[in-house]
């Protein structure tokens, strides 16, 4: 992956960062599959843009083209500054690492990330794709600002969140990482996976094995004691893939479903 840091100044950052989080679906198209925005804490309105690129001539294409040169003047930039960089290296310090930073799987040439804007609509079609899928996950134009305002509580949460598996653009699996803390065991935090899926014409090539690993070193980064998960009873398979990665049936699960129940 290459990187690209831009800093430059804006009118207005509020102003600035609506036109950004428009460009979200161009960004990535172009190839950016990463980023971060930072503030000057001196000088609010000076902006610090960095991400990562499938490639720095694919960056370099899109930053200089005319489309991004008028939207820069529709934001407010002003004096941008373009660094592109080659990563030397890249690391975690301490058992306080952050659970939701990039990994990569340099072999398979797979990105795991925490999901953006852009990423909803196939995130939501794989959750949609296999018969249990369809009937609880409609299509994202069919329930579009439901999945918009769920993923917005994500997104904001430090406790929750959306991972996808990238590769050459296409986001080829997911899963939901949640956080849990209470009282019991000492206080002590347990992950919670939900919602693993696989891109159909991927399945049986390691890639659900690849997605628990993620997963179960993102609980240790955080301090985890425990990963749970629940797998639906219609699905035996599924029991036994997580058998073999250690994981034991020690619980009965029981849900209630609300809009079913007498009040």
């Amino acid at each position: 992956m290459d990187h690209v840091l831009i800093i430059h100044d804006v009118v207005d950052y509020p102003a600035w960062k609506r036109v950004f989080d428009d460009a979200a679906t161009i960004r990535r198209d172009a190839g950016e599959r990463t980023y971060q925005v930072l503030r000057d804490q001196a000088a609010p309105n000076r902006v610090v843009h960095l991400s990562t690129w499938t490639s720095a001539a694919a960056a370099r294409a899109f930053f200089e083209s005319p489309q991004l040169v008028q939207i820069r003047r529709d934001a407010g930039v002003h004096a941008p500054e373009f660094v592109y960089l080659d990563e030397a290296e890249a690391g975690v310090l301490g058992s306080a690492a952050d659970p939701w930073a990039v990994s990569q799987d340099a072999d398979a040439a797979i990105v795991f990330r925490r999901a953006i804007a852009a990423d909803l609509a196939p995130v939501v079609a794989l959750l949609h794709d296999d018969d249990l899928g369809a009937q609880r996950n409609p299509l994202f134009d069919d329930a579009a600002d439901a999945y918009r305002n769920a993923f917005a509580d994500l997104a904001r949460s430090p406790s929750n969140g959306e991972i996808v598996a990238e590769r050459d653009g296409r986001i080829i699996g997911c899963y939901q990482l949640t956080f849990v803390r209470g009282l019991s065991h000492t206080g002590g935090e347990r992950a919670q996976i939900e919602s693993v899926r696989i891109a159909g014409d991927l399945r049986g090539g390691g890639l659900g094995t690849a997605l628990m690993h993620d997963a179960i070193e993102r609980a240790r980064r955080r301090g985890c004691f425990l990963v749970q998960l629940t797998t639906d009873a219609a699905r035996p398979k599924t029991r036994h893939f997580y058998e073999r990665l250690g994981f034991v049936a020690s619980h009965h699960g029981m849900k209630l479903r609300l809009d079913d129940a007498p009040a």
